[in-house]
């Protein structure tokens, strides 16, 4: 998983060329055509055509937006943490891509464990 967001990081290549996921036109299709819809039990969710959360649009399980962003980052941020620990997040303004997986599972929606954004947090500021 970490090695997939990293390519899509890196806008559908990786950084040595050497694997292509998707073309510079089918990576800029997959960002395109945001659409904000409720997530029973998580507020209102952005996914673009590529499938991927854009939580920078919309804020993220009932987040307000400001704080989803500070969470995610301000633009380009696409991916989603799970309520076992688990992330996947690409950046294609930082060229960034993250995978974790963490055994574990939340007792609920709104009690999900934080960890991975956390770390998430850790990383976007250290790119400041």
């Amino acid at each position: 998983m970490a090695r997939i967001m990293a390519v899509l990081g890196n806008g559908g290549s990786s950084a040595d060329h050497s694997v292509t996921l998707l073309t510079p036109a089918g990576m800029a299709n997959s960002l395109a055509d945001p659409v904000v819809k409720p997530m029973t039990g998580l507020g209102d969710s952005a996914f673009v055509a590529g499938g991927w959360n854009a939580p920078c649009i919309s804020g993220f399980n009932g987040a307000p937006i400001g704080r989803t962003r500070r969470w995610y980052g301000e633009s380009g941020s696409y991916g989603w943490s799970g309520h076992g620990g688990s992330l996947a997040y690409f950046n294609t303004q930082h060229n960034l891509g993250i995978g974790w997986t963490i055994t574990g599972m939340a007792l609920s929606a709104r009690s999900y464990d934080k960890r991975a954004q956390m770390a998430l947090m850790d990383v976007l500021q250290a790119l400041e």
